[in-house]
C-alpha cells in the first residue's frame, strides 16, 4: 500500500508515459531516508535509471559511499555519536545543495534521521522532496545486508540507528512508503516520480 500524506493510491504504470518531465527537472533534491536495510540505495539506483530513461541525468549521493570517503581516517565508521552523525549528515546536505545549485537533480540515499536535518533541508534546499521508507525492524533484521544488526547483537558495534541510538522519524515526509513485499524497487521509484508529478511538486 502507498501512503501519501494519509492518502492511499494505486499506481498506474501507464501514467509514467504522460509524465511532465519539465516538472520533474524542477525538483532539485530527492532525499530518500530510512533505517539500515530499508532499501534506500536500491530504490535510489532504480530511481536513477528511471530518470536516465527520461533524459534526466541526476547526481547520486549515497550515504554509505559518502561515509566511507568522509570518514576514511576515522577509527570506526559505525561507533559515532548523534552529534557526529548530524555533522556528517550536514556534509551530505551541503553537497546536495552544491550540486542542485548547479542545476542538477540530486538523489540522496541516507539514514540521517534527525529533525535538525529535515528542518535544514526544507529551509536550504530548493525543490526538496523527502521520501521515507518505513520498514518494520523485524524485516530490517531479516535482511541485514550490511550485518549491522547481527554485529550489534554480537556486541561488536554500538550506536546503531533505531536500536540504541535514537532517531526522529520524518513527520513531514512528502512520500511515505510502508513496507510491502510486493513492491519492487522499480515500482517504488515509479511511485516517487508519479507522486512528484501528481502533486506538482517539481
Amino acid at each position: 500500500m502507498l501512503l501519501i500524506k494519509g492518502y492511499s493510491i494505486e499506481v498506474d504504470p501507464n501514467y509514467l508515459l504522460a509524465l511532465n518531465m519539465e516538472a520533474i527537472q524542477k525538483t532539485k533534491v530527492i532525499w530518500i531516508t530510512g533505517l539500515s536495510g530499508s532499501g534506500k540505495t536500491t530504490v535510489a539506483n532504480s530511481l536513477y535509471r528511471l530518470l536516465i530513461s527520461k533524459d534526466i541525468t541526476p547526481v547520486m549521493l549515497d550515504g554509505d559511499q559518502l561515509r566511507a570517503i568522509l570518514l576514511a581516517s576515522s577509527q570506526s565508521k559505525y561507533s559515532h555519536t548523534i552529534k557526529q552523525r548530524i555533522n556528517l549528515a550536514k556534509q551530505y546536505c551541503n553537497l546536495a545543495k552544491l550540486f542542485s545549485n548547479q542545476g542538477h537533480t540530486v538523489i540522496v540515499s541516507t539514514i540521517s534521521m534527525f529533525k535538525e536535518i529535515y528542518e535544514w533541508n526544507r529551509k536550504n534546499l530548493e525543490g526538496y522532496f523527502e521520501v521515507y521508507l518505513n520498514v518494520p525492524l523485524e524485516e530490517l533484521k531479516r535482511r541485514d545486508n550490511n550485518e549491522i544488526y547481527s554485529r550489534y547483537e554480537a556486541g561488536e558495534i554500538v550506536n546503531v540507528a533505531g536500536i540504541d541510538l535514537n532517531i526522529d522519524e520524518p513527520s513531514q515526509a512528502d512520500l511515505v512508503m510502508h513496507f510491502n513485499p510486493e513492491y519492487s524497487s522499480e515500482k517504488i521509484a515509479a511511485v516517487i516520480v508519479e507522486t512528484i508529478t501528481r502533486k506538482g511538486f517539481l
